[in-house]
C-alpha cells in the first residue's frame, strides 16, 4: 500500500516531509531539517606531525525528530527514534563554522519539502499533531528512502537564502 490512507499493518507511504512539533538546528546552516547525519572538523596542527595543520574530525552526530508526511490522502505522523530507523539518501550541506571558519561541517540532511518514502508499522499515536503514524516495528527499524529535494515551505525566513548544494541522493 503506498498511501497515508492504510490504517494497520506494515506499509510504505510516500510523501512530502512537513514540520512536525520541532526541528533540527546546525551551527553554521540556516536549513532546519528533521533529519541529519553530519561531521564536524576544525582546522589544527596535527599530533606529533611537527606543525604541520590539517583538517580534522571533531565528532559526528546523527539525530532525528518525528515528522508529518503528506500526500493526495492524508497526512501520517513519522516517528523514528535514532537507534531504531534507516536512513537511505539525502542531500548535502556544507558550511563553515566560526566568524574566521577555523571549523567546518558537511550533513546529509532531510528537511520540510522533501519528498522521502517511509516504510513501518501504521500505529495511532498519541499527542501528535495528527492521528495515524509509522513507526518501527520490534523486529525491523522504521525506513526512511530519500526521494527528492524539494522546496523548503514558504514560511521559512531563511529559504531564500539558505545555500544549499544538492547532494543528487547520495549517501556516505
Amino acid at each position: 500500500m503506498l498511501t497515508t490512507s492504510a490504517t494497520s499493518g506494515i506499509v510504505v507511504v510516500e510523501g512530502t516531509v512537513k514540520d512536525g512539533l520541532k526541528t533540527l538546528s546546525i551551527p553554521g546552516s540556516r536549513v532546519r531539517p528533521v533529519f541529519y547525519d553530519m561531521v564536524f572538523e576544525s582546522y589544527r596542527a596535527v599530533p606529533g606531525g611537527r606543525g604541520r595543520f590539517a583538517w580534522m574530525v571533531d565528532r559526528s552526530d546523527v539525530q532525528i525528530v518525528p515528522f508529518v508526511l503528506e500526500d493526495e490522502a492524508g497526512r501520517m505522523w513519522i516517528n523514528g527514534e535514532r537507534d531504531h530507523v534507516l536512513v537511505k539518501g539525502g542531500w548535502i550541506e556544507r558550511g563553515t563554522i566560526g566568524k574566521k571558519a577555523v571549523g567546518r561541517f558537511a550533513a546529509r540532511m532531510i528537511s520540510p519539502g522533501d519528498k522521502v518514502r517511509v516504510r513501518g508499522e501504521v500505529y495511532e499515536p498519541r499527542r501528535a499533531p495528527v492521528e495515524r503514524g509509522v513507526r518501527a516495528t520490534k523486529e525491523r527499524p522504521l525506513e526512511i528512502l530519500f526521494r527528492a529535494h524539494g522546496e523548503p515551505p514558504p514560511d521559512d525566513p531563511a529559504a531564500p537564502e539558505a545555500g544549499r548544494q544538492k547532494g543528487g541522493g547520495k549517501s556516505r
